[in-house]
């Protein structure tokens, strides 16, 4: 329905400190906290340090109508 959803993407690291650029296992976090808040409380939403650390990707997604998402 054309309804943009907020995201954050967070890559695991290659040696030189670099995001990745091959495909990587991905963990998806949809919350209706404001994945903005999760910055302070990793559990309503932030990025898990210890997937991305271990080699996956984090996307964390404020649902629909929460947060920085549109719709209602």
């Amino acid at each position: 329905d054309g309804t943009k959803l907020a995201a954050t993407i967070v890559l695991p690291a290659d040696a030189s400190g670099k995001a990745v650029d091959h495909p990587v296992p991905t963990v998806l976090t949809i919350t209706g906290y404001n994945k903005a808040a999760g910055t302070y409380v990793p559990a309503i939403g932030g990025a898990n340090g210890y997937l991305v650390s271990h080699g996956y990707a984090h996307v964390i997604v404020d649902e629909r109508g929460t947060g920085a998402s549109d719709g209602e």
